[in-house]
């Protein structure tokens, strides 16, 4: 999937992906046999078309990957965010606000605690150490 979303934003820019499989993996952060296989499973489907762009004697040109399903070309044009996004809200929730309020609570002493060695400004510096006999 993470191929295929590079191989999107290919296509969003220049119209046609033509990068080479390398590029693609390196970018989507996955393996080129795992690029190779869902370009390969993608064209099986109908979503895509893969012209192949050889040269007779030289080397071959990259493949140019273009997309066919109406679906994904939508989404493309949209700017290739589906509503919901599929990401977690980075807001934080009342219930976060109200606890963030109360971490105050947390820090400051309630009558009859007795703060340790740990939560004082300056610990004595023997606090660590055992004291010798």
């Amino acid at each position: 999937m993470a191929a295929l979303k590079v191989v999107a934003d290919e296509v969003r820019a220049r119209g046609t992906c033509e990068q080479c499989v390398a590029a693609i993996s390196a970018r989507a952060g996955v393996s080129a046999s795992t690029t190779r296989n869902a370009i390969r499973t993608a064209a099986r489907l109908g979503l895509l078309i893969v012209e192949e762009r050889r040269r007779q004697g030289q080397r071959n040109d990259t493949n140019r990957i273009t997309i066919v399903d109406l679906s994904w070309q939508a989404w493309i044009a949209k700017g290739g965010r589906a509503k919901g996004g599929g990401f977690k809200s980075f807001d934080p929730s009342d219930n976060q606000i109200q606890k963030s309020r109360n971490r105050s609570a947390y820090e400051t002493p309630q009558k009859g605690y007795r703060k340790s060695a740990w939560h004082q400004a300056d610990p004595p510096l023997n606090c660590y150490r055992p004291s010798r006999p």
